[in-house]
């Protein structure tokens, strides 16, 4: 049976609330979500893509392509196509690099290629700061292409260990209305339809707010929508199914409130920012944070035997892999 991958190619009774496959193919790809910034005025991070073409001969990047790199060491590094990355898996592979050096970058060129892979390498200029200065941004569009809802969470810390680098561990709900306004512009230029969602970082070198990725989905930590009064489910429900108007129009997560999937403990200890580490507190005893893991009605013993185990073990992740 043929894959589907248009919603014109699915029966009549399934619903489909995404925009044509050919879009999220091409917004996933960085270098094209980068083309898409620089269209729309929304500040990325200095990025220089290296394909598979640049290789010589010997499977290696050749000095005269990696001199044209204008921006310093440490450098990130990480691939355009993520699912391609991990179906050609080799050894000490990340889903993101910290590059330190000349050496290092050859190396993890000559790694990648060698394994299999074969779209771009995205190498990019390392936006200072810790995970306190990350941001991740939620929207939804509705199938006319307007944007719904935008929910912008302040990531206090990410997970760092080799396959779980970036994802997100801590958020607290902030809005922010300008960066949010740049964005809604884009994807409603685009005509995006759907769920879509960013990895952003505040660059205290010119006060911007550099975007990262765009993702075509929800993200890993969507719960954070979810516990700020904003069920995604809910929109496509109500559009698709029950075809209510959107009351208001628009909307935007305003108030306070914490995500986490880390004990308290790691919290207290990596969170640097006094002032966070006591806001998360005070929601935490407000009863405005969520655990996802463990939700009512979620209780078999085995399961939350496993979820414990998981949620402790971040303890020996962040003693192992935080720097």
């Amino acid at each position: 049976m043929a894959q589907a991958k248009d919603a014109h190619e699915l029966a009549d009774n399934i619903v489909a609330p995404y925009a044509p496959y050919s879009m999220l193919e091409q917004c996933q790809k960085k270098e094209i979500f980068y083309e898409l910034c620089e269209k729309h005025g929304v500040p990325y991070p200095h990025t220089f893509t290296f394909t598979m073409a640049m290789l010589n001969a010997q499977g290696e990047a050749p000095a005269e392509v990696l001199d044209q790199i204008d921006f310093p060491y440490p450098m990130i590094l990480k691939p355009s196509d993520g699912i391609m990355w991990w179906q050609h898996e080799f050894e000490g592979q990340k889903k993101a690099y910290e590059i330190a050096d000349r050496a290092e970058l050859e190396q993890v060129i000559r790694d990648s290629y060698a394994s299999g892979y074969t779209d771009d390498l995205i190498l990019q200029d390392r936006v200072p700061g810790n995970d306190e200065y990350m941001r991740v941004l939620t929207s939804y569009s509705d199938r006319n292409g307007k944007v719904r809802m935008m929910c912008l969470g302040h990531v206090l810390l990410e997970e760092h260990q080799p396959h779980g680098v970036g994802n997100h561990a801590c958020i607290i709900t902030e809005p922010n209305d300008e960066l949010m306004g740049g964005v809604r512009k884009l994807l409603e230029d685009l005509h995006f339809v759907g769920y879509s969602n960013f990895d952003v970082k505040y660059d205290e070198r010119d006060g911007s707010f550099k975007f990262f990725d765009f993702n075509t989905r929800q993200g890993r930590s969507n719960y954070y929508v979810t516990n700020s009064g904003f069920n995604v489910a809910k929109y496509v429900v109500d559009e698709y199914v029950f075809n209510r108007p959107f009351e208001p129009e628009f909307v935007t997560a305003q108030d306070e409130a914490l995500w986490m999937v880390v004990p308290m403990g790691v919290v207290d200890k990596y969170v640097k920012d006094p002032e966070l580490r006591a806001k998360v507190h005070r929601l935490d005893k407000e009863g405005k944070g969520a655990d996802p893991s463990f939700m009512k009605g979620d209780f078999v013993f085995n399961r939350w035997l496993r979820m414990w185990h998981t949620k402790l073990r971040h303890f020996k992740l962040f003693k192992t892999y935080y720097k």
